[in-house]
């Protein structure tokens, strides 16, 4: 038996410890993401369910992505937040979050609300809850990814990765490449990150975030992330931002300049990157995103997983995202609109 509230500023703590406990959340179901995503505009609602003891056992925190007009939907990255260990206490959880999410649906004056996007770390949802979902025609976060176990020595995860990304780490070392990391990222950092993932971009042809979400990114998540350069001769090579939150580093930024590649810089940043979190004591470490399976050649991650893959670890594929329709009369309309942005 559980009841429903809204998740304040008190209980922050208790929720960000369900999550961290919780194997199938994420950083994105943290209180300071959410005030990550509030500071650009984003509209936030936090659901918290509670034990007949007051204890907090379950729950989500739901984005309200842009949309032009007055159409909208509800985004849960990495959510929602239940005992999936549980079937009974993980349905009796989801039909109590299912009233909640239709009853902000209901309320909402501001948009017409079509559907809500879930995006749990699982394998697969419990069959009393599937039942609700229809799957989605796209995924925001990353599907599949490779993690790397931070409890295996330095020599062991040396020992796991592929021989070409080891000869590249002592190449860089050898050509004298520099790390430095950045715990407080100050406006100039800032901006030496930017210039180097504005030319990644142009060069890999990709869309990117302006220079004020990251301003906005570090001011609000500063405390739980680093940014890292790799250097040559006081020239940036490459750089990376890192996540942390619970017991895992996060790779979830990285850029370079595109000159002087024969260094390897990216392999030796990488692999600091890994030892830093090691000795900041993370147990695993997430390289965030590498091809779903089944994908052909041509996928635009193909790359960027070749690389990722070289490191070692073990490959995760998540259910995938999933939608519970909360508006019928306008639910195809928004999710035309949703993956026209996805592809644009």
């Amino acid at each position: 038996m559980y009841t429903c509230k809204h998740l304040t500023g008190p209980l922050e703590e208790s929720w960000n410890f369900l999550v961290k406990e919780n194997t199938t959340g994420g950083f994105q179901q943290s209180f300071f993401w959410t005030n990550f995503k509030r500071s650009q505009g984003v509209k936030t609602y936090k659901i918290g369910l509670f034990d007949l003891s007051g204890n907090l056992k379950a729950g989500v925190i739901l984005h309200r992505p842009f949309y032009s007009g007055n159409l909208s939907f509800l985004y849960a990255p990495a959510g929602p937040i239940l005992d999936y260990n549980n079937e009974q206490n993980a349905s009796e959880q989801w039909e109590l979050l299912k009233q909640a999410i239709f009853s902000i649906a209901k309320k909402n004056d501001e948009h017409r609300i079509s559907h809500c996007h879930f995006e749990p770390k699982i394998q697969s949802w419990p069959s009393i809850i599937s039942r609700d979902l229809i799957k989605s025609p796209f995924n925001i976060q990353p599907k599949s990814t490779r993690i790397l176990n931070l409890s295996s020595s330095a020599e062991t995860l040396l020992s796991e990765m592929k021989q070409k990304c080891r000869y590249n780490i002592r190449l860089a070392e050898k050509k004298e490449v520099r790390i430095q990391s950045i715990d407080q990222s100050t406006a100039s950092d800032i901006e030496k990150f930017f210039n180097l993932y504005k030319s990644t971009s142009e060069r890999q042809e990709f869309k990117i975030k302006d220079t004020q979400y990251f301003r906005d990114y570090f001011k609000t998540c500063g405390p739980n992330s680093k940014m890292f350069f790799a250097t040559l001769d006081d020239e940036i090579l490459s750089t990376a931002i890192m996540i942390y939150f619970g017991g895992q580093a996060t790779y979830l930024y990285g850029a370079s300049s595109g000159n002087k590649t024969n260094l390897m810089s990216n392999y030796l940043l990488q692999w600091q990157m890994i030892l830093d979190a090691k000795k900041l004591g993370f147990s695993s470490y997430d390289m965030f995103g590498i091809t779903p399976l089944k994908s052909s050649k041509n996928h635009p991650w193909t790359g960027i997983t070749e690389f990722k893959n070289k490191f070692g670890g073990t490959r995760q594929d998540f259910v995938g995202a999933h939608h519970l329709v909360l508006n019928d009369s306008i639910y195809e309309k928004v999710i035309r609109k949703a993956q026209f942005s996805q592809q644009g």
